[in-house]
């Protein structure tokens, strides 16, 4: 059993002393007086801040982060963190997930870290948000190695779900009872190197401590990264299953899908596809105020052996599979870094939820394009408005620091899907796109058209390039030159090309274009 001395933290906590006691200062008012005084009768640390910078502080804050006032008063709220991607993925957990309390790594002086606490209230008023930040003592009181076993060991009990505990070499050196009984068959692993029996991909640096194991199961398993009870150790709690496991695409290919007996899936096939199996089809984007090219979406086209030519709609459900995912991106950023390298024109990636849930996804997108040493501007992700709508705190974190570096985010069939204003308003969008389903219906309702009219009204005072796909005659097109659509997309503009060609365009600008542009 812990004993009492695990809850009495007082002794743990060191602050340095204040040079004099608070004297409220009343010289700019009495109210102003009065909020500072409250201000100072907070034991928490409080801050209150902008999206970007500090806009004011009590005694407390300061001495926990060990900074003067003058030191923090209008700092950049970066300053605060250990690392620019510590910085994103706070602001996306408080500002953009809502995220009220938790834990978070903040800065000290002279290099060095510390865990707090924290309560968060965004959006106090526009643009301003207070975070109230104490120690973790808990945090705090795990770091004395006289009682980590103890803790440890009463966690691993106490647990429902599976905990394994790795050493510095990756061996399995215990689980707990949840373990044992889910996965019998792993105890004579026990003190063996888990590597000759799973793959794991642990998360980066700048990722949240969640490790993704393959090989246990037919799907792959989540567990949460937590440090063990001695240095270089790790303890993996495995994350509890809230809904049934999604059916892999491999389970719904028919018979009629499958080549010869003893050929492998259609899953597996593109799994092992190289990029040369691919070809890449664009469809251009033209700004009609000027009949010129500003842009192209960029879909693959897999040909796939003993199948013939396979589309996007026909793999999209194989990309929940990370293997056959990691290999349909590996060809679309390998064709499209040669067009965009080329023709120095941005090219519009689609990603859908399936691709989303992978978290190596953004990652790879990142890592080729960096590679390629391209310009971010040539980038545009166009994600679906529902998966948008449903971004964890880690994509909303990628995307931030994505879209600071240049990358165009583009929401795509806006509403048609779930909305999430908050998202879009916090992160950095740069354009929305109306839906071809929509388009197709001008001239035809009235109501579709005043929809269309109020989401172009939408999309310009939010700030966002607004872009019609699927525009298909001169009539579709001058209506939304019309009302204020320049950037448009679909097939009078030119027919789905290969990326190896120049893009051939037809039927550009509109004499609409020119009344409200």
């Amino acid at each position: 059993m812990l004993s009492v001395s695990f809850l009495d933290l007082s002794p743990m906590v060191s602050l340095p002393e204040t040079n004099e006691p608070f004297r409220p200062d009343f010289s700019e008012g009495v109210e102003i007086g009065v909020y500072l005084a409250l201000l100072e009768l907070i034991d928490e640390g409080l801050l209150i801040v902008s999206d970007e910078r500090i806009l004011e502080v009590n005694s407390a804050a300061c001495r926990w982060l060990e900074r003067n006032y003058r030191e923090l008063i209008q700092a950049p709220l970066e300053s605060l963190f250990p690392s620019p991607q510590a910085f994103l993925h706070a602001r996306a957990r408080w500002f953009i997930q809502n995220e009220t309390k938790g834990s978070i790594t903040l800065a000290l002086p002279h290099g060095r870290k510390k865990v707090f606490r924290f309560t968060a209230a965004a959006r106090i008023r526009p643009g301003m948000h207070a975070i109230l930040i104490a120690p973790d003592l808990l945090h705090e009181q795990y770091r004395s190695t006289s009682l980590a076993e103890t803790f440890w060991i009463q966690l691993a009990a106490a647990s429902t779900e599976p905990i394994w505990v790795l050493d510095e070499t990756e061996r399995l050196v215990a689980v707990n009872a949840a373990a044992r009984a889910r996965w019998p068959a792993w105890q004579p692993l026990l003190h063996q190197p888990i590597t000759e029996a799973v793959t794991v991909h642990w998360p980066e640096a700048d990722e949240p401590p969640v490790a993704l194991i393959e090989g246990i199961g037919r799907y792959p398993l989540r567990a949460r990264i937590l440090n063990g009870p001695n240095p270089g150790w790790r303890v993996l709690l495995f994350t509890p299953h809230r809904h049934p496991p999604r059916r892999y695409a491999t389970d719904t290919v028919s018979a009629s899908s499958k080549s010869a007996p003893g050929s492998h899936s259609i899953t597996e096939q593109l799994a092992a596809a190289t990029p040369e199996d691919f070809t890449l089809w664009l469809s251009p984007c033209v700004d009609v105020a000027t009949g010129m090219l500003v842009g192209a979406e960029g879909v693959l086209r897999w040909h796939a052996p003993h199948r013939g030519s396979v589309d996007a709609e026909t793999v999209a459900p194989l990309l929940l599979d990370p293997t056959a995912n990691r290999a349909w991106l590996t060809a679309w950023l390998t064709h499209a870094t040669r067009w965009a390298r080329r023709w120095q024109t941005p090219l519009a990636l689609n990603l859908d939820a399936r691709q989303l849930r992978h978290r190596e996804t953004l990652t790879q997108i990142k890592t080729a394009w960096r590679t390629a040493s391209l310009p971010w501007s040539l980038l545009m992700l166009e994600i679906d408005e529902t998966a948008f709508s449903a971004l964890d705190t880690h994509q909303c974190a990628q995307l931030l620091e994505m879209g600071e570096k240049g990358v165009r985010i583009v929401v795509d069939h806006v509403g048609q899907g779930t909305s999430n204003f908050g998202l879009l308003a916090h992160l950095p969008v740069h354009a929305i796109k109306l839906a071809a389903t929509w388009v197709t219906q001008i001239g035809r309702d009235e109501r579709v058209e005043k929809l269309l009219d109020g989401l172009l009204q939408f999309g310009n005072a939010m700030g966002f390039t607004v872009i019609a796909e699927g525009v298909a005659t001169a009539a579709q097109r001058d209506f939304l030159a019309a009302l204020g659509c320049r950037f448009q997309q679909g097939p009078i503009f030119g027919p789905w090309q290969e990326s190896t060609q120049p893009l051939t365009l037809k039927q550009t600008a509109s004499p609409q274009a020119s009344h409200r542009l």
